[in-house]
Parts: structure tokens; sequence; C-alpha cells
């Protein structure tokens, strides 16, 4: 051979396809019995995504993360559909709050599958250490998801500060960290943001031409470039990774996640738009990869 590759192992990246394709199942029966406006096209990559992010987890709480992005999907697809006004929009994620906050779910589709989610993570060993900043999270999420909804122009502040929650990633990995013993969460926060932000901007980088035809808010369309965006997505991720070095020097758990789920959301957008158009998807051979430069230097 004219070159070594330096390929890791195959039987752990067999296992976690197995896991993935096992949890696939699980949340398609599950997405299945909340209702219509959870999607079935979009299983394979929240399955994928939790399998790979956080391995080494069991099963119940890999099928309770994959369930985490079907239900933020499927939140996200309701208030943004054009058959949803903003009064029925405002119902609903009036609705999850309350549900959030610990109140009942009314029988609403996605308050209820909420209550299941939230009951879970109320179960998980970490609970007592996150339960406060897991409320925010998605106390956070939903009123993003409302000021999004409501506004056609919007201010990039006003954007950047709901976007960092509506990506999901820290309902996400909060949840992660619920079911890990022993997490003192106050210093993973800075690093949390930035994984969140970065993320939220590797979507807006990749998603921005249909966002912008579907009428949806994103940083290009309230004036970001997309050099500025690319160069800041690389920004936030030397951020983040700077920001865990040391407890990722010793393998702490949550700081793994966390760091897992910022190369998987900006690494994905990288290269598709999983959120793609009918017709169009991650089969497709002309999606470009999106390269994230060297940093501009982030605090």
């Amino acid at each position: 051979m004219a070159e070594t590759w330096d390929l890791p192992s195959i039987k752990p990246s067999v296992d976690t396809c197995v896991t993935a394709l096992q949890l696939a199942e699980s949340l398609r029966d599950w997405a299945a019995a909340q209702g219509s406006a959870f999607p079935q096209k979009h299983t394979m990559v929240f399955a994928l995504s939790s399998a790979f992010i956080s391995p080494w987890l069991d099963r119940p709480v890999l099928e309770l993360a994959s369930r985490i992005w079907s239900w933020i999907t499927a939140v996200d697809d309701t208030v943004d559909s054009p058959e949803c006004d903003h009064a029925s929009a405002d119902a609903i994620l009036r609705g999850c709050r309350a549900v959030a906050a610990g109140g009942p779910h009314g029988d609403e589709p996605l308050a209820r599958a909420l209550a299941e989610i939230r009951d879970t993570v109320a179960a998980l060993p970490g609970h007592p250490d996150v339960a406060p900043l897991w409320r925010d999270a998605v106390d956070r999420l939903l009123v993003g998801m409302a000021y999004e909804a409501r506004s056609e122009s919007g201010t990039l502040t006003g954007y950047l500060e709901h976007a960092t929650y509506t990506v999901g990633v820290p309902m996400y990995v909060v949840a992660l960290w619920a079911a890990m013993e022993r997490v003192d969460p106050v210093p993973l926060l800075p690093a949390l943001r930035d994984a969140a932000v970065a993320v939220r901007l590797a979507n807006d980088a990749r998603g921005h031409a249909r966002e912008a035809a579907e009428g949806g808010l994103n940083a290009l369309r309230l004036g970001l470039s997309p050099d500025t965006v690319r160069h800041l997505v690389g920004d936030r991720l030397a951020s983040c990774e700077r920001r865990l070095a040391p407890l990722l020097a010793r393998a702490d758990p949550p700081a793994v996640a966390l760091h897992r789920m910022a190369v998987w959301g900006t690494r994905i957008y990288q290269r598709i738009d999983f959120r793609y158009p009918e017709g169009e998807g991650p089969h497709r051979t002309d999606w470009k990869t999106i390269e994230w430069p060297a940093p501009l230097g982030a605090s």
C-alpha cells in the first residue's frame, strides 16, 4: 500500500451501528404512537446521532435521546406549518411550557409526549444535579420557537439568543447528563453554549436557501455573510474544545458527550442538510462540503 490508513477498530463501529438500527426501530414505533406530527423520515438520523454521541449509555437512555430529537422536530414542524396559525402555535407552546414546569399535558399530542420525556428524565440518577437546568433548556427552546414563529424579520441578536436553544443541543445534552451520576454542570455551561451556537450556525450555513424559501429565520437572512458564519462555527468549536480540554483529557463522561454532540452536529451539516425539501436528501451527489475555517478568536 502506498499509504497507511489510521483506521479505528471496526468492532465498536459495528456495535454502534447495530444499536442505531435498534433505536430506529424503537423510535419508529414510538413516533407512530404519538401521532401524525411526529416525523418518520428522519428516524435514522435521530437514531444514528444518539448511538454515536454517547454509545456507552444504556439503550433506554439512548431511546430517550432519540425521542427528544423527534419531539423537537415535531414541535418545530408543527409551529412552522402554514396550517398552524399564531393562536394555535401559541396554545401548543404554552401547553408544552406548562408540562416542562411539571404540569399536566391535557392530552395534546406534543404536550403528552413531552410529559413522557420529562418523567423519563426525572427518573434518571443524575436528574437532581441538572433538574433546573433541564427545565430551563426546554422552556427556552419553547420560548424561542414562539419568537421564531412570530418574527418575519427579527434581529440578529434576538435570533441568536433564541436559536441557541431552538437548535435543541442544550435540551438534548442536559438530558444525557441526567443519565450520569455526580454531574456538576456549572463548569460545562460555557462550552455548552459554544456547542449550541456552533451547531445552530452550521445548520444555518447548510440550510439557509431552504429556510429562506420556507420563510424561516436564519443568521444569513439577518445580515451575517456566509464567510462570517463559517468562521464563527470554527471559532465556537475551537472555544468549546479549549474549555473542555482538561475534562476530555481524563475522559469525563459529561464533557465527552458534550464534545461529541458538538462534533456530530457541525460535521453532519458540513456534508448534508437532513431537513431537505421533499424529493431530495442525503443521497444527493451534489452536496458540497462546507469547511469551518480557523477560529476568529472567540473568548
